[in-house]
């Protein structure tokens, strides 16, 4: 299972990428939309995740494209209406923790879509 994430958010987006690795996922990193776009159109993948807000290009846009060019990988889109918020998460390594591991458990179930769609 090979899955792009973009997101701008360096310590998240280790810790994510860390932790989908840890599951057996392939993952590719990118922390800009225009990177980001460039690997959705280069490359296959079963599994998208985009932050909402990137530099370059915005992860609905980048959306929209893939949509565009025929590309029906599940996007999952991470979106940050509150900074203070995430700031306060980075403060609780619990949550931080409890929140990716939800986020883990909305890949495992796409992962079980795509499988299924593709009868494996």
């Amino acid at each position: 299972m090979k899955i792009l994430l973009v997101e701008d958010e360096k310590r998240m987006a280790q810790t994510l990428c860390e932790i989908l690795r840890l599951e057996k996922y392939e993952v590719d990193y990118y922390e800009d939309g225009i990177s980001g776009l460039d690997a959705v159109e280069s490359n296959i993948y079963d599994i998208i995740i985009l932050d909402v807000m990137l530099p370059g290009l915005d992860g609905f846009k980048i959306a929209k494209k893939a949509r565009k060019k025929g590309i029906r990988a599940p996007i999952l889109m991470l979106t940050d209406p509150d900074a203070a918020a995430v700031s306060m998460v980075w403060s609780y390594i619990g949550e931080l923790v409890f929140n990716m591991l939800v986020l883990v458990g909305v890949v495992k179930m796409a992962d079980r879509v795509v499988r299924e769609m593709m009868g494996l």
